[in-house]
Protein backbone atom coordinates (compact mmCIF):
# COMPACT_ATOMS: atom_id res chain seq x y z
CA UNK A 1 0.00 0.00 0.00
CA UNK A 2 2.83 2.40 0.71
CA UNK A 3 4.82 1.70 -2.49
CA UNK A 4 1.19 2.53 -4.48
CA UNK A 5 1.16 5.88 -2.35
CA UNK A 6 4.84 6.96 -3.54
CA UNK A 7 4.50 5.89 -6.94
CA UNK A 8 0.92 7.99 -7.14
CA UNK A 9 2.50 10.46 -5.68
CA UNK A 10 6.20 10.25 -8.15
CA UNK A 11 3.74 10.69 -11.33
CA UNK A 12 1.66 13.02 -9.97
CA UNK A 13 4.68 15.55 -9.82
CA UNK A 14 5.93 14.50 -13.22
CA UNK A 15 2.53 15.29 -14.54
CA UNK A 16 2.93 18.38 -13.05
CA UNK A 17 6.45 19.10 -13.97
CA UNK A 18 5.76 18.11 -17.89
CA UNK A 19 2.30 20.75 -17.75
CA UNK A 20 4.42 23.76 -17.08
CA UNK A 21 7.18 22.74 -20.09
CA UNK A 22 3.80 22.64 -22.09
CA UNK A 23 2.40 25.77 -20.78
CA UNK A 24 5.92 27.38 -21.22
CA UNK A 25 7.05 26.38 -24.55
CA UNK A 26 6.27 29.05 -26.75
CA UNK A 27 7.70 31.77 -23.58
CA UNK A 28 10.25 29.93 -22.00
CA UNK A 29 10.95 30.99 -17.90
CA UNK A 30 14.16 32.12 -18.34
CA UNK A 31 15.45 35.52 -17.39
CA UNK A 32 15.92 37.90 -19.99
CA UNK A 33 16.24 41.51 -19.86
CA UNK A 34 13.24 42.48 -22.15
CA UNK A 35 11.20 41.19 -18.82
CA UNK A 36 13.38 43.08 -17.06
CA UNK A 37 10.85 46.12 -15.21
CA UNK A 38 13.30 47.07 -12.31
CA UNK A 39 14.86 49.44 -14.79
CA UNK A 40 18.10 47.73 -14.00
CA UNK A 41 21.23 47.98 -16.65
CA UNK A 42 22.08 44.83 -15.52
CA UNK A 43 22.96 43.74 -19.31
CA UNK A 44 24.22 45.55 -22.56
CA UNK A 45 21.20 45.97 -24.73
CA UNK A 46 20.61 49.51 -25.79
CA UNK A 47 17.29 48.97 -27.34
CA UNK A 48 15.98 48.40 -23.67
CA UNK A 49 18.46 50.71 -22.25
CA UNK A 50 16.46 53.44 -24.37
CA UNK A 51 13.35 52.57 -22.95
CA UNK A 52 14.32 52.23 -19.85
CA UNK A 53 16.21 56.03 -19.60
CA UNK A 54 14.98 58.14 -17.05
CA UNK A 55 15.35 61.71 -17.86
CA UNK A 56 14.75 63.26 -14.14
CA UNK A 57 16.87 64.84 -11.81
CA UNK A 58 15.59 63.10 -8.24
CA UNK A 59 18.71 61.10 -8.15
CA UNK A 60 21.19 63.14 -9.35
CA UNK A 61 20.09 66.54 -7.00
CA UNK A 62 21.68 65.28 -3.76
CA UNK A 63 24.72 63.77 -5.11
CA UNK A 64 25.56 67.04 -7.35
CA UNK A 65 24.57 69.04 -3.56
CA UNK A 66 27.45 66.72 -1.73
CA UNK A 67 30.18 67.35 -4.52
CA UNK A 68 29.69 71.07 -4.76
CA UNK A 69 29.96 71.24 -0.37
CA UNK A 70 33.11 69.09 -0.66
CA UNK A 71 35.02 71.65 -2.01
CA UNK A 72 34.74 73.70 0.97
CA UNK A 73 36.80 71.72 2.68
CA UNK A 74 40.03 71.40 0.34
CA UNK A 75 39.84 75.11 -0.08
CA UNK A 76 40.32 75.86 3.74
CA UNK A 77 42.90 72.75 4.18
CA UNK A 78 44.85 74.86 1.72
CA UNK A 79 44.85 78.25 2.60
CA UNK A 80 45.41 76.60 6.35
CA UNK A 81 48.89 74.56 4.71
CA UNK A 82 47.03 71.35 5.74
CA UNK A 83 48.22 70.30 2.29
CA UNK A 84 47.91 66.54 3.09
CA UNK A 85 44.05 67.04 4.25
CA UNK A 86 43.63 68.79 0.64
CA UNK A 87 44.96 65.54 -1.16
CA UNK A 88 42.60 63.39 0.72
CA UNK A 89 39.81 65.67 0.31
CA UNK A 90 40.69 66.00 -3.63
CA UNK A 91 40.60 61.94 -3.81
CA UNK A 92 37.20 61.92 -2.18
CA UNK A 93 36.04 64.49 -4.86
CA UNK A 94 37.25 62.50 -7.38
CA UNK A 95 35.41 59.51 -6.22
CA UNK A 96 32.08 61.61 -5.38
CA UNK A 97 32.73 63.15 -9.08
CA UNK A 98 32.60 59.53 -10.40
CA UNK A 99 30.26 58.10 -8.84
CA UNK A 100 28.00 61.25 -10.31
CA UNK A 101 29.47 61.01 -13.56
CA UNK A 102 27.88 57.16 -13.38
CA UNK A 103 24.35 58.13 -12.43
CA UNK A 104 24.22 60.94 -15.04
CA UNK A 105 24.99 58.32 -17.84
CA UNK A 106 22.76 55.82 -16.22
CA UNK A 107 20.09 58.62 -16.76
CA UNK A 108 20.52 59.70 -20.22
CA UNK A 109 21.04 63.19 -19.03
CA UNK A 110 22.73 64.51 -22.13
CA UNK A 111 20.67 68.56 -22.02
CA UNK A 112 23.76 70.89 -22.37
CA UNK A 113 23.34 72.44 -18.57
CA UNK A 114 24.02 69.22 -17.11
CA UNK A 115 27.11 68.35 -19.58
CA UNK A 116 28.33 72.02 -19.16
CA UNK A 117 27.67 71.49 -15.68
CA UNK A 118 29.69 67.84 -15.06
CA UNK A 119 32.62 69.78 -17.31
CA UNK A 120 32.84 72.87 -14.84
CA UNK A 121 33.17 70.23 -11.49
CA UNK A 122 35.73 68.48 -13.82
CA UNK A 123 37.74 71.10 -14.12
CA UNK A 124 37.27 72.72 -10.55
CA UNK A 125 38.64 69.64 -9.12
CA UNK A 126 41.88 70.23 -11.72
CA UNK A 127 42.55 74.00 -10.57
CA UNK A 128 41.67 72.69 -7.03
CA UNK A 129 44.81 70.26 -6.71
CA UNK A 130 47.15 72.58 -9.17
CA UNK A 131 46.37 75.11 -6.45
CA UNK A 132 47.66 72.67 -3.78
CA UNK A 133 50.70 71.56 -5.69
CA UNK A 134 51.55 75.33 -6.44
CA UNK A 135 51.06 76.59 -2.82
CA UNK A 136 53.16 73.63 -1.81
CA UNK A 137 55.78 75.26 -4.25
CA UNK A 138 55.26 78.99 -2.97
CA UNK A 139 55.77 77.89 0.63
CA UNK A 140 58.93 76.05 -0.23
CA UNK A 141 60.27 78.79 -2.15
CA UNK A 142 59.29 81.27 0.67
CA UNK A 143 61.35 78.81 3.07
CA UNK A 144 64.47 78.88 0.99
CA UNK A 145 64.20 83.08 0.99
CA UNK A 146 64.34 82.54 4.66
CA UNK A 147 67.43 80.29 5.05
CA UNK A 148 70.29 82.96 6.41
CA UNK A 149 72.62 81.20 3.75
CA UNK A 150 70.59 82.28 0.46
CA UNK A 151 70.57 86.13 1.69
CA UNK A 152 73.41 87.00 0.45
CA UNK A 153 73.91 84.83 -2.56
CA UNK A 154 72.99 86.27 -5.77
CA UNK A 155 72.25 82.92 -8.15
CA UNK A 156 69.56 81.87 -5.17
CA UNK A 157 68.41 85.41 -5.26
CA UNK A 158 67.58 85.18 -8.86
CA UNK A 159 65.92 82.35 -8.69
CA UNK A 160 63.71 82.99 -6.19
CA UNK A 161 62.93 86.02 -7.49
CA UNK A 162 61.73 84.74 -11.10
CA UNK A 163 60.21 81.71 -9.66
CA UNK A 164 58.26 83.32 -7.53
CA UNK A 165 56.71 85.70 -10.21
CA UNK A 166 55.77 82.93 -12.27
CA UNK A 167 54.32 81.04 -9.27
CA UNK A 168 51.96 84.13 -8.65
CA UNK A 169 51.50 84.61 -12.38
CA UNK A 170 50.55 80.56 -12.51
CA UNK A 171 48.34 81.11 -9.41
CA UNK A 172 46.20 84.20 -10.79
CA UNK A 173 45.66 82.24 -13.99
CA UNK A 174 44.10 79.33 -11.93
CA UNK A 175 41.71 82.13 -9.94
CA UNK A 176 40.33 83.41 -13.58
CA UNK A 177 39.67 79.84 -14.52
CA UNK A 178 37.73 78.94 -11.03
CA UNK A 179 36.05 82.14 -11.40
CA UNK A 180 34.53 81.26 -14.78
CA UNK A 181 33.68 77.39 -14.00
CA UNK A 182 32.11 78.96 -10.76
CA UNK A 183 29.63 81.11 -12.05
CA UNK A 184 28.69 78.66 -14.78
CA UNK A 185 27.92 76.10 -11.87
CA UNK A 186 26.07 78.82 -9.56
CA UNK A 187 23.48 78.97 -12.18
CA UNK A 188 23.06 75.33 -12.97
CA UNK A 189 22.64 74.83 -9.46
CA UNK A 190 20.07 77.70 -8.84
CA UNK A 191 17.95 76.34 -11.41
CA UNK A 192 17.99 72.91 -9.78
CA UNK A 193 17.47 74.46 -6.38
CA UNK A 194 20.90 73.38 -4.73
CA UNK A 195 22.18 75.44 -1.44
CA UNK A 196 24.30 77.63 -2.55
CA UNK A 197 25.92 78.67 1.00
CA UNK A 198 29.09 76.03 1.36
CA UNK A 199 29.78 76.63 -2.12
CA UNK A 200 29.85 80.44 -1.99
CA UNK A 201 32.10 80.21 0.59
CA UNK A 202 34.72 77.73 -1.14
CA UNK A 203 35.09 80.68 -3.45
CA UNK A 204 36.03 83.19 -0.81
CA UNK A 205 38.22 81.06 0.57
CA UNK A 206 39.91 80.34 -2.87
CA UNK A 207 39.62 84.38 -3.58
CA UNK A 208 41.61 84.99 0.07
CA UNK A 209 44.62 82.62 -0.52
CA UNK A 210 45.33 84.07 -4.18
CA UNK A 211 44.97 87.38 -2.56
CA UNK A 212 47.54 86.30 0.42
CA UNK A 213 49.87 84.44 -2.65
CA UNK A 214 50.26 87.97 -4.35
CA UNK A 215 50.62 90.61 -1.18
CA UNK A 216 53.78 88.43 -0.42
CA UNK A 217 57.18 89.70 -1.25
CA UNK A 218 59.80 86.99 -1.34
CA UNK A 219 62.53 88.98 -2.45
CA UNK A 220 63.00 92.04 -4.54
CA UNK A 221 62.72 91.94 -8.35
CA UNK A 222 64.97 92.50 -10.56
CA UNK A 223 63.14 92.90 -14.29
CA UNK A 224 65.77 93.03 -16.46
CA UNK A 225 67.50 89.92 -14.67
CA UNK A 226 64.61 87.71 -16.03
CA UNK A 227 65.67 88.43 -19.85
CA UNK A 228 69.12 86.58 -19.17
CA UNK A 229 68.85 82.95 -20.69
CA UNK A 230 69.92 80.56 -17.87
CA UNK A 231 68.16 77.84 -15.91
CA UNK A 232 68.10 77.74 -12.42
CA UNK A 233 67.08 75.08 -9.80
CA UNK A 234 66.39 75.01 -6.53
CA UNK A 235 65.43 72.34 -3.63
CA UNK A 236 63.28 71.53 -0.48
CA UNK A 237 64.42 70.57 1.33
CA UNK A 238 67.73 70.80 1.17
CA UNK A 239 68.50 67.48 3.39
CA UNK A 240 65.86 64.60 3.69
CA UNK A 241 65.33 61.24 4.76
CA UNK A 242 63.16 57.94 3.66
CA UNK A 243 59.81 58.28 2.60
CA UNK A 244 60.53 62.47 2.65
CA UNK A 245 59.38 64.61 -0.45
CA UNK A 246 61.22 67.17 -1.84
CA UNK A 247 60.11 70.23 -3.98
CA UNK A 248 62.17 70.49 -6.93
CA UNK A 249 61.83 73.56 -9.14
CA UNK A 250 63.65 76.02 -11.40
CA UNK A 251 62.77 78.78 -14.20
CA UNK A 252 63.84 79.11 -17.55
CA UNK A 253 64.37 82.52 -18.78
CA UNK A 254 63.49 84.34 -20.97
CA UNK A 255 60.29 82.51 -20.77
CA UNK A 256 58.64 81.91 -24.20
CA UNK A 257 57.05 79.05 -25.05
CA UNK A 258 57.61 75.44 -23.77
CA UNK A 259 61.15 73.71 -23.19
CA UNK A 260 62.20 70.29 -22.28
CA UNK A 261 63.80 70.00 -19.11
CA UNK A 262 66.40 67.00 -18.12
CA UNK A 263 66.48 66.51 -14.91
CA UNK A 264 69.56 64.25 -13.74
CA UNK A 265 70.79 62.78 -10.24
CA UNK A 266 74.40 62.14 -9.75
CA UNK A 267 74.62 62.45 -13.85
CA UNK A 268 71.72 59.60 -14.53
CA UNK A 269 68.25 60.42 -15.84
CA UNK A 270 66.10 60.82 -13.15
CA UNK A 271 62.78 62.63 -15.32
CA UNK A 272 61.88 64.88 -17.98
CA UNK A 273 60.01 67.69 -17.40
CA UNK A 274 58.12 70.69 -19.53
CA UNK A 275 58.03 73.97 -18.31
CA UNK A 276 54.82 76.11 -18.55
CA UNK A 277 54.56 79.36 -20.88
CA UNK A 278 56.19 81.49 -17.94
CA UNK A 279 59.23 79.05 -18.11
CA UNK A 280 58.37 77.51 -14.69
CA UNK A 281 58.89 73.43 -13.82
CA UNK A 282 58.48 71.90 -10.79
CA UNK A 283 58.56 68.42 -9.63
CA UNK A 284 58.60 66.20 -6.34
CA UNK A 285 61.06 63.48 -5.61
CA UNK A 286 60.49 61.08 -3.08
CA UNK A 287 63.20 59.91 -1.08
CA UNK A 288 63.55 55.81 -1.57
CA UNK A 289 65.77 53.84 -3.18
CA UNK A 290 68.87 55.48 -3.10
CA UNK A 291 72.19 55.27 -0.59
CA UNK A 292 72.44 58.13 2.15
CA UNK A 293 74.99 60.88 1.47
CA UNK A 294 75.64 63.67 -0.64
CA UNK A 295 74.28 63.27 -4.05
CA UNK A 296 73.95 66.02 -6.89
CA UNK A 297 70.59 67.08 -8.11
CA UNK A 298 70.99 68.68 -11.70
CA UNK A 299 68.60 70.11 -14.41
CA UNK A 300 69.37 71.34 -17.82
CA UNK A 301 67.51 72.17 -21.35
CA UNK A 302 68.88 73.22 -24.96
CA UNK A 303 72.29 74.67 -25.00
CA UNK A 304 71.94 76.62 -21.47
CA UNK A 305 74.74 75.50 -18.93
CA UNK A 306 72.95 73.14 -16.47
CA UNK A 307 71.72 73.93 -13.23
CA UNK A 308 72.92 71.89 -9.81
CA UNK A 309 71.89 71.64 -6.33
CA UNK A 310 73.30 69.16 -3.53
CA UNK A 311 70.85 67.16 -1.76
CA UNK A 312 71.75 65.55 1.33
CA UNK A 313 70.15 61.90 2.17
CA UNK A 314 70.53 60.92 6.08
CA UNK A 315 69.38 57.51 7.07
CA UNK A 316 66.36 56.83 9.20
CA UNK A 317 66.25 54.20 12.13
CA UNK A 318 64.11 51.21 11.18
CA UNK A 319 62.16 48.70 12.75
CA UNK A 320 61.35 45.03 11.73
CA UNK A 321 58.80 42.82 13.27
CA UNK A 322 58.08 38.73 13.25
CA UNK A 323 55.67 36.49 14.07
CA UNK A 324 54.82 32.51 13.29
CA UNK A 325 53.21 29.81 14.09
CA UNK A 326 53.38 26.15 12.62
CA UNK A 327 51.58 24.53 9.94
CA UNK A 328 50.95 22.33 7.06
CA UNK A 329 51.49 22.91 3.47
CA UNK A 330 50.65 20.66 0.56
CA UNK A 331 49.33 18.77 3.56
CA UNK A 332 52.31 16.69 4.72
CA UNK A 333 55.37 19.60 4.59
CA UNK A 334 55.56 20.79 7.98
CA UNK A 335 57.27 24.46 8.77
CA UNK A 336 56.16 28.13 10.07
CA UNK A 337 53.75 30.48 8.80
CA UNK A 338 56.44 33.94 8.81
CA UNK A 339 54.47 37.45 8.78
CA UNK A 340 55.54 40.89 9.66
CA UNK A 341 56.53 44.31 8.83
CA UNK A 342 59.50 46.80 8.35
CA UNK A 343 58.62 50.32 9.20
CA UNK A 344 60.65 53.48 9.04
CA UNK A 345 58.21 56.03 10.31
CA UNK A 346 56.50 54.65 7.08
CA UNK A 347 56.08 51.32 5.55
CA UNK A 348 59.32 50.37 3.56
CA UNK A 349 58.39 49.43 1.24
CA UNK A 350 59.66 46.41 -1.74
CA UNK A 351 62.43 46.08 0.20
CA UNK A 352 64.68 42.69 0.58
CA UNK A 353 64.55 41.03 4.08
CA UNK A 354 65.93 37.77 5.61
CA UNK A 355 64.55 35.19 7.58
CA UNK A 356 67.27 33.18 9.75
CA UNK A 357 66.54 30.32 11.51
CA UNK A 358 68.45 27.88 13.99
CA UNK A 359 70.91 30.28 13.48
CA UNK A 360 72.39 29.08 10.30
CA UNK A 361 69.63 28.86 7.83
CA UNK A 362 68.11 31.79 5.64
CA UNK A 363 65.09 31.91 3.63
CA UNK A 364 64.90 35.33 1.63
CA UNK A 365 61.80 37.52 0.92
CA UNK A 366 60.47 40.79 0.34
CA UNK A 367 58.27 43.11 1.52
CA UNK A 368 54.72 44.46 -0.39
CA UNK A 369 53.74 48.02 -1.15
CA UNK A 370 52.62 48.23 2.73
CA UNK A 371 55.92 47.39 4.24
CA UNK A 372 54.41 43.69 4.85
CA UNK A 373 55.80 40.34 4.73
CA UNK A 374 54.04 36.96 4.57
CA UNK A 375 55.98 33.62 3.79
CA UNK A 376 56.08 29.75 4.51
CA UNK A 377 59.43 28.39 6.26
CA UNK A 378 59.85 24.63 5.85
CA UNK A 379 61.04 23.36 9.14
CA UNK A 380 61.47 20.02 10.34
CA UNK A 381 59.40 18.51 13.56
CA UNK A 382 60.99 19.93 16.57
CA UNK A 383 61.76 23.10 18.36
CA UNK A 384 63.55 26.06 16.25
CA UNK A 385 64.33 29.39 16.74
CA UNK A 386 63.73 32.10 14.04
CA UNK A 387 64.47 36.04 13.71
CA UNK A 388 63.86 38.36 10.89
CA UNK A 389 66.77 41.10 9.43
CA UNK A 390 66.45 43.80 7.25
CA UNK A 391 69.54 45.29 5.76
CA UNK A 392 70.15 47.15 2.85
CA UNK A 393 72.98 49.92 1.21
CA UNK A 394 70.31 50.69 -1.53
CA UNK A 395 68.01 52.29 0.99
CA UNK A 396 68.86 55.26 3.43
CA UNK A 397 67.50 53.05 6.33
CA UNK A 398 69.93 51.36 9.60
CA UNK A 399 69.61 47.55 9.95
CA UNK A 400 66.95 46.51 11.95
CA UNK A 401 66.33 42.63 13.51
CA UNK A 402 63.09 41.07 14.99
CA UNK A 403 62.73 39.90 18.43
CA UNK A 404 63.63 35.91 18.20
CA UNK A 405 60.82 33.59 17.78
CA UNK A 406 60.97 30.10 19.49
CA UNK A 407 58.50 27.31 17.85
CA UNK A 408 57.96 23.83 18.43
CA UNK A 409 56.85 22.65 15.19
CA UNK A 410 54.72 19.17 15.44
CA UNK A 411 55.12 16.07 13.15
CA UNK A 412 53.12 15.63 10.57
CA UNK A 413 49.52 13.41 10.97
CA UNK A 414 49.83 10.24 9.85
CA UNK A 415 48.85 9.28 6.22
CA UNK A 416 46.99 5.56 5.22
CA UNK A 417 47.12 6.48 1.70
CA UNK A 418 50.06 4.40 0.19
CA UNK A 419 52.96 5.84 -1.52
CA UNK A 420 52.75 4.06 -4.78
CA UNK A 421 50.68 3.66 -7.73
CA UNK A 422 48.08 6.98 -7.35
CA UNK A 423 45.19 5.19 -9.25
CA UNK A 424 45.74 2.34 -6.68
CA UNK A 425 45.81 4.78 -3.56
CA UNK A 426 42.48 6.57 -4.98
CA UNK A 427 40.55 3.34 -5.50
CA UNK A 428 41.55 2.23 -1.76
CA UNK A 429 40.11 5.79 -0.27
CA UNK A 430 37.30 5.43 -2.56
CA UNK A 431 35.97 1.85 -1.81
CA UNK A 432 36.72 2.95 2.38
CA UNK A 433 34.73 5.07 2.03
CA UNK A 434 31.49 3.46 0.21
CA UNK A 435 31.71 0.84 2.80
CA UNK A 436 31.57 3.86 5.11
CA UNK A 437 28.41 5.32 3.55
CA UNK A 438 26.82 2.26 3.08
CA UNK A 439 27.43 1.12 6.88
CA UNK A 440 25.91 4.56 7.61
CA UNK A 441 23.08 4.62 5.77
CA UNK A 442 22.28 0.79 7.19
CA UNK A 443 22.76 2.25 10.39
CA UNK A 444 20.19 5.10 10.01
CA UNK A 445 17.47 2.95 8.76
CA UNK A 446 17.68 0.33 11.32
CA UNK A 447 17.19 3.56 13.81
CA UNK A 448 14.48 4.97 12.24
CA UNK A 449 11.21 3.14 14.01
CA UNK A 450 13.44 4.72 17.29
CA UNK A 451 12.91 8.47 16.45
CA UNK A 452 9.16 8.23 16.43
CA UNK A 453 9.16 6.59 19.70
CA UNK A 454 10.04 6.92 22.79
CA UNK A 455 11.66 10.30 23.30
CA UNK A 456 9.47 11.84 21.00
CA UNK A 457 12.38 12.78 18.91
CA UNK A 458 11.53 13.98 15.43
CA UNK A 459 13.82 13.85 11.97
CA UNK A 460 14.98 17.38 10.76
CA UNK A 461 13.05 17.75 7.78
CA UNK A 462 14.51 16.33 4.18
CA UNK A 463 14.21 20.36 2.93
CA UNK A 464 15.41 22.25 5.61
CA UNK A 465 18.38 19.79 5.87
CA UNK A 466 18.97 20.91 1.78
CA UNK A 467 18.67 24.78 2.68
CA UNK A 468 20.90 24.66 5.71
CA UNK A 469 23.60 22.17 3.77
CA UNK A 470 23.54 24.57 0.79
CA UNK A 471 23.97 27.59 2.91
CA UNK A 472 26.79 26.60 4.30
CA UNK A 473 28.28 26.05 0.87
CA UNK A 474 27.53 29.48 -0.59
CA UNK A 475 30.39 31.15 0.51
CA UNK A 476 32.96 28.08 -0.68
CA UNK A 477 30.99 28.52 -3.73
CA UNK A 478 31.88 32.23 -4.07
CA UNK A 479 35.47 31.96 -3.04
CA UNK A 480 35.92 29.05 -5.69
CA UNK A 481 35.17 31.45 -8.56
CA UNK A 482 38.88 32.22 -7.68
CA UNK A 483 40.76 32.53 -10.28
CA UNK A 484 39.10 31.94 -13.71
CA UNK A 485 39.91 28.88 -15.65
CA UNK A 486 43.68 28.47 -16.00
CA UNK A 487 46.88 26.47 -15.17
CA UNK A 488 46.97 24.68 -11.85
CA UNK A 489 50.00 27.04 -11.11
CA UNK A 490 47.49 29.98 -11.07
CA UNK A 491 44.95 28.21 -9.09
CA UNK A 492 48.04 27.89 -6.39
CA UNK A 493 48.90 31.10 -6.71
CA UNK A 494 45.11 32.47 -5.54
CA UNK A 495 44.84 30.27 -2.61
CA UNK A 496 48.09 32.43 -1.49
CA UNK A 497 46.49 35.86 -1.52
CA UNK A 498 44.54 35.81 1.88
CA UNK A 499 42.34 39.21 0.92
CA UNK A 500 39.99 39.70 -1.69
CA UNK A 501 41.87 43.16 -2.97
CA UNK A 502 45.11 41.07 -3.36
CA UNK A 503 42.66 38.57 -5.25
CA UNK A 504 41.02 41.37 -7.43
CA UNK A 505 44.55 42.70 -7.94
CA UNK A 506 46.38 39.55 -9.20
CA UNK A 507 43.24 38.91 -11.55
CA UNK A 508 43.24 42.09 -13.35
CA UNK A 509 46.79 41.69 -14.07
CA UNK A 510 46.25 38.06 -15.92
CA UNK A 511 42.37 38.70 -16.73
CA UNK A 512 41.36 42.09 -16.96
CA UNK A 513 39.28 44.66 -15.47
CA UNK A 514 36.01 43.26 -16.63
CA UNK A 515 36.79 39.87 -15.55
CA UNK A 516 38.48 41.39 -12.12
CA UNK A 517 35.14 42.72 -11.64
CA UNK A 518 33.44 39.87 -12.07
CA UNK A 519 35.16 37.58 -9.83
CA UNK A 520 34.95 40.49 -6.79
CA UNK A 521 31.09 40.32 -7.42
CA UNK A 522 30.63 37.04 -6.67
CA UNK A 523 32.91 36.37 -3.63
CA UNK A 524 30.40 39.84 -2.28
CA UNK A 525 27.01 38.41 -3.40
CA UNK A 526 28.19 35.46 -1.66
CA UNK A 527 28.72 36.86 1.10
CA UNK A 528 25.52 38.61 1.60
CA UNK A 529 23.57 35.57 0.11
CA UNK A 530 25.23 33.51 3.34
CA UNK A 531 23.92 36.22 5.95
CA UNK A 532 20.76 36.74 3.98
CA UNK A 533 19.86 33.07 3.17
CA UNK A 534 19.90 33.21 0.00
CA UNK A 535 20.57 29.87 -1.80
CA UNK A 536 19.69 30.72 -5.30
CA UNK A 537 21.57 33.90 -5.19
CA UNK A 538 23.01 33.49 -8.35
CA UNK A 539 19.77 33.55 -10.25
CA UNK A 540 19.58 37.49 -8.98
CA UNK A 541 20.60 40.67 -11.35
CA UNK A 542 23.55 42.73 -9.33
CA UNK A 543 20.80 45.30 -9.03
CA UNK A 544 18.38 42.85 -7.88
CA UNK A 545 20.68 41.25 -5.46
CA UNK A 546 21.59 45.09 -4.11
CA UNK A 547 18.04 44.85 -3.42
CA UNK A 548 17.42 42.44 -0.91
CA UNK A 549 19.75 44.17 1.14
CA UNK A 550 18.00 47.54 1.35
CA UNK A 551 17.50 47.07 5.28
CA UNK A 552 20.74 46.41 5.87
CA UNK A 553 23.79 48.80 6.94
CA UNK A 554 25.75 48.02 4.15
CA UNK A 555 23.17 48.60 1.91
CA UNK A 556 23.77 52.19 0.49
CA UNK A 557 27.70 51.06 -0.01
CA UNK A 558 26.99 47.91 -1.84
CA UNK A 559 24.96 49.58 -4.33
CA UNK A 560 27.48 52.19 -5.06
CA UNK A 561 29.76 48.84 -5.81
CA UNK A 562 26.97 47.76 -8.05
CA UNK A 563 26.46 50.72 -9.99
CA UNK A 564 30.36 51.03 -11.28
CA UNK A 565 30.25 47.31 -11.33
CA UNK A 566 27.39 47.43 -13.92
CA UNK A 567 29.27 50.34 -15.97
CA UNK A 568 32.28 48.06 -16.25
CA UNK A 569 31.43 44.57 -16.98
CA UNK A 570 28.23 45.37 -19.11
CA UNK A 571 29.14 49.10 -20.26
CA UNK A 572 32.88 47.27 -20.81
CA UNK A 573 34.07 50.87 -19.33
CA UNK A 574 37.97 50.63 -19.61
CA UNK A 575 38.76 53.79 -18.36
CA UNK A 576 41.70 54.42 -16.09
CA UNK A 577 38.89 56.73 -13.70
CA UNK A 578 36.20 53.89 -13.57
CA UNK A 579 38.96 51.57 -12.61
CA UNK A 580 39.95 53.87 -9.81
CA UNK A 581 36.47 54.86 -8.27
CA UNK A 582 35.69 50.63 -8.55
CA UNK A 583 38.52 49.95 -6.47
CA UNK A 584 37.73 52.80 -3.77
CA UNK A 585 34.34 51.26 -3.61
CA UNK A 586 35.47 47.91 -3.48
CA UNK A 587 37.76 48.41 -0.64
CA UNK A 588 34.74 49.90 1.52
CA UNK A 589 32.32 47.23 0.38
CA UNK A 590 34.88 44.56 1.53
CA UNK A 591 35.04 45.83 4.62
CA UNK A 592 31.58 45.92 5.54
CA UNK A 593 30.15 43.01 3.94
CA UNK A 594 31.43 40.84 6.16
CA UNK A 595 34.96 41.54 5.41
CA UNK A 596 36.45 38.88 8.32
CA UNK A 597 35.00 36.09 6.40
CA UNK A 598 37.48 36.62 3.68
Amino acid sequence: MRFLTLSALLLLLVCIALGGLLAFATNPLLYSVEKDQAGSVFHKNPEVLRQLAINSTTDIAPLMQDIIDDQQSVAVNIRSRDLEAARRDLSEYTVRYGSLKITVVNLDMNDAEIQSFMASLQDQGDILEALRTNTSAFDALKKIAERVGSQNNTDIQFSVAGQEAALKDTIQTLNSRYLGSHENIMNVSKKLGLDTGKYQLTLAEVQKLVAEIQASQLVPTDPASLQESRITLLAEPEEAGYRDSVQIFGLVTPAGGTKEIQLHLDGSTLMTLSTDPKGYYSTIFTVERIRSGLHTVSAATGNLTPAERILNVTKTASVTTLTAKPGLTNASVTGAFCNGTVMANHPVRNVPLTILFDGQGILNTTTDGEGKYKVFLPLSPGRHTLKAQFSSDDYPLFPSQSNEVALQIPSPPISFIPSGNPFLAYGAVALVLLGAGTAIIVFVRRRKPALHTGTGLQKEPVEAVRIREELELIIREAEREFPPAGSAQEAALYKTINSLLGRYEACLRAHGLSEAARQTYLTLAGRIASRLRLPAYRTLTPREMSETCTDESYAGIFDRFVRIYEKIRYGESTSEQDRKGFEVELQEADSKVGGDKD
